[in-house]
């Protein structure tokens, strides 16, 4: 009940005010629970995350009512979604939707069992991307916003660090008595020592939003000042966070935090060059004071180091994917849907151990099909979309994030705050580099 209350104070809200209810949303999806199991219904677990992706999507649908029947209304219209000057994923996310709801047809469980699966996950997750990129339009709208997350991520960055000296997650062991089949057990690989989550729901998770947010923050500081609010509490928050994200002791996190820091590079910032020696300073203490930081990094790269510190290596990858292909071999263009896993259990289900990949998992659940319409996103988000608005922040963001999945899974990861983050570069790209036509607006109006 603790989130599950506030999720529906905020439904109710959004009735009234749907941009402010869907900004304290974004902010409560930091701390919040969204596997929390509300009901089952005849097997079918219905979860926090999905009754509040609905409630959102009708109250936006009920805001575009009312303006068409020429009431004020403080919110966006749904039929915004379907102008020309729409979200710049738009096309991958409805190839997505495509390739999965082909799955069903060819899923193991059958049309009916698979179809209500795949449109709670694309409503969870694509949908409510889609509302963010309309919701927040303004300046005023993203600094707002920001500065919330800056506040919930100082305070992440201070309950991971308390975690770490109890040894222990009260907030995680409370979430997984409201979503016992959907959390793992909070155990520790003993070659790594304890690994924290902090606010979050998985390690894996944890140490991927972790690396985000400084990474984000840093970049804003040293290249687009102007765009950050708060400096300092932001620095502040930015150095908890990477302190939470060393003591995670998570390989795929650092990759992404090494990958996504880059565009920080810049000798011609006065914030870096204040920065850069302090960074280098605590990355060498860290190394003396987290014992096991030196062989998670060169694990990366180091077959030795690699089984000190446990995980996954490349030949272990191998053996995951002769096993997906093995697996796939009943429906390799449409995959066997997204709860396959629930029909099938054989050698080859455990040899792909979770399937630690973007790709090994949609190559299995929507085939060749899936692994196309990602291959479209990757594209889009790595090539096209830095070159349109000349950033470099959103190259290496995006490099950074897949670069990072095709290593890992990614478990519980803020995805709708990283959407967020690569919304508010975009429109600020796109204004700066077209002010006449970029939907970023300042104060109600367009810049």
């Amino acid at each position: 009940m603790l989130f599950i209350i506030p999720a529906l104070l905020l439904l109710i809200y959004s009735l009234f005010d749907f941009k402010k209810a869907y900004f304290l949303y974004l902010l409560y999806s930091v701390i919040w629970a969204p596997q929390a199991e509300v009901v089952t219904i005849g097997g079918f677990h219905v979860i926090l995350n999905m009754i509040t992706s609905a409630g959102f999507l009708f109250s936006l649908t009920l805001y575009s009512w009312r303006k068409n029947k020429g009431r004020t209304v403080k919110g966006v219209s749904l039929k915004s979604l379907l102008q020309k000057d729409t979200m710049p994923f738009r096309f991958a996310f409805l190839l997505i939707g495509l390739s999965m709801f082909l799955s069903c047809f060819f899923s193991v469980g059958g049309f009916v069992e698979e179809f209500p699966r795949i449109a709670s996950k694309y409503l969870q997750v694509y949908i409510t991307i889609w509302i963010t990129w309309y919701a927040v339009e303004t300046q005023e709208e993203f600094e707002w916003v920001l500065k919330g997350l800056i506040l919930m991520f100082t305070l992440a960055g201070i309950y991971g660090m308390l975690e770490y000296l109890i040894q222990s997650n009260p907030l995680y062991e409370y979430k997984q008595t409201i979503a016992p089949t959907m959390l793992p057990s909070q155990t520790s690989a003993m070659k790594r020592g304890y690994q924290i989550t902090s606010f979050f729901d998985h390690r894996l998770g944890a140490g991927l939003t972790l690396a985000l947010y400084p990474t984000f923050i840093l970049s804003l500081l040293i290249n687009r000042p102007k765009l950050l609010p708060w400096k300092k509490l932001a620095c502040l928050s930015a150095f908890l966070c990477v302190i939470c994200l060393i003591l995670n002791k998570n390989r795929s996190a650092y990759l992404f935090f090494l990958l996504a820091i880059l565009p920080c590079i810049n000798l011609n910032s006065k914030a870096f060059r204040i920065l850069a020696p302090i960074g280098i300073a605590a990355f060498i203490a860290a190394l003396f004071l987290v014992p096991q930081l030196k062989d998670l990094l060169f694990s990366l790269f180091d077959t030795a180091a690699q089984k000190r510190v446990s995980g996954s290596s490349v030949s272990m990858r191998m053996q995951q994917f002769e096993a997906c292909l093995q697996l796939v071999k009943q429906s390799p263009v449409f995959g066997l849907g997204e709860k396959f896993s629930d029909y099938i259990s054989n050698k080859y289900t455990k040899a792909a151990l979770g399937y630690e990949s973007v790709w090994l998992e949609q190559l299995v659940k929507h085939g060749i099909v899936g692994i196309i319409v990602q291959l479209i996103l990757m594209v889009y988000m790595t090539i096209l979309l830095p070159l349109r608005t000349r950033s470099k922040e959103l190259l290496f963001l995006g490099i950074a994030y897949w670069g990072s999945y095709t290593i890992s899974t990614f478990l519980a990861f803020r995805l709708d705050i990283f959407y967020f983050f690569l919304f508010y570069l975009i429109k600020s790209c796109l204004y700066h580099n077209n002010p006449q036509k970029s939907n970023l607006q300042h104060e109600g109006t367009n810049i």
